[in-house]
């Protein structure tokens, strides 16, 4: 069963979430609450620190999710839609919001996302071992193309 489990620091296991679609990306902010990827079953969730499931993304636009970060001084959250090269956001101050696409990396298959102290985006290409950077302007929206840090092709 694809599941989300919380390990203590005592190695204590509690199962958070049962029957994920294929969990793979996951964020914690600051006060608990999670926000996970089901790659196999096209959606984003918010998992609560009481364990309540809240999906914020569905269908086609939370196809093949992976990657997923919390931009919290925006209300932003940045997820990747790993087969198309999509990073999508969903704006979490907006009850019911559409997610966004913020750029696409054409050729590419975007996996982790994390973020800077200046709220830049870096994306790490699994398909092609790159390491990407994507500046964002105050709104969370791409300023130019993506910025080709490094690449790892062993």
């Amino acid at each position: 069963e694809a599941k989300l489990i919380d390990v203590a620091p005592d190695g204590t296991v509690v199962d958070l979430a049962t029957g994920l679609g294929g969990p793979n990306g996951v964020h914690v902010d600051f006060d608990g609450t999670v926000y996970v990827t089901e790659f196999g079953g096209s959606k984003v969730t918010r998992v609560s620190p009481s364990g309540e499931l809240t999906p914020l993304v569905t269908g086609s636009a939370a196809f093949a999710a992976n990657g997923v970060v919390l931009d919290p001084a925006r209300a932003l959250l940045f997820f990747t839609n790993y087969q198309s090269g999509v990073i999508r956001s969903l704006d979490l101050s907006v009850p019911g919001a559409s997610p966004v696409e913020v750029i696409t990396l054409a050729g590419t298959a975007p996996d982790g996302l994390s973020l800077d102290a200046c709220g830049h985006l870096y994306v790490v290409d699994q398909a092609n071992a790159d390491l990407y950077r994507v500046r964002l302007d105050p709104s969370g929206a791409a300023t130019g193309e993506p910025e080709l840090l490094a690449s790892a092709p062993q």
